[in-house]
């Protein structure tokens, strides 16, 4: 029966990152709540803002495989690297400033974005996924001010025909992520 689950996950995940490398939506479970993906790339993250219902140039979060994953598109001092080292990866989003090559990723108007390193140990199946696709959009599942939707039926009923596909995954205690904003050289805590 383990093995077998086994083949189920890995099936799932080679899904994600086939649907993600064509540049669908995709549903995933983090260590906080579930997010809607797409593959990093200017203007794609107004996909998932017009899903949401909110405005379209509002900048989404991007999760990246690890911490030093990171480094070539951010323009971070000592400082920031420091906060980083100590907080990923795990269920923080921390906002720091872009480099050109992040920039030129994600697009010109992203002269800061919120990262997000997931755990090893409370996100394999998204951690598998970035390995494989490299920097994603991401944000919360759920319509503009509306609370998260973080279960998967739940997500195919309000999202049809919006989100490709969704990862199916018992989340242990949904809770959104905590907020740090670095961009100043100093912790300022947007959510907690």
């Amino acid at each position: 029966m383990k093995a077998l689950r086994k083949i189920k996950s890995n099936l799932q995940v080679k899904k994600a990152i086939r649907l993600l490398n064509e540049g669908k939506v995709v549903a995933l479970p983090t260590e906080t709540v579930y997010g809607m993906f797409i593959k990093a790339a200017p203007q794609k993250d107004t996909i998932l803002n017009k899903i949401k219902q909110r405005e379209i140039d509002k900048s989404v979060a991007v999760f990246f495989p690890s911490r030093r994953s990171t480094y070539e598109y951010l323009d971070l001092s000592e400082y920031q690297k420091s906060i980083m080292h100590a907080e990923f990866p795990g269920n923080k989003t921390i906002i720091v400033p872009t480099n050109e090559k992040g920039r030129k990723l994600l697009g010109q108007n992203y002269k800061t974005v919120g990262i997000r390193v997931p755990s090893p140990y409370d996100s394999k199946y998204l951690l598998k996924v970035l390995e494989a696709t490299g920097p994603l959009f991401a944000t919360s599942i759920n319509i503009h001010g509306q609370p998260e939707i973080n279960k998967a039926k739940e997500i195919k009923k309000t999202f049809t025909g919006q989100i490709d596909w969704v990862l199916k995954h018992k989340l242990k205690n949904p809770k959104a992520s905590t907020v740090l904003d670095l961009t100043d050289d100093y912790i300022k805590v947007l959510r907690k």
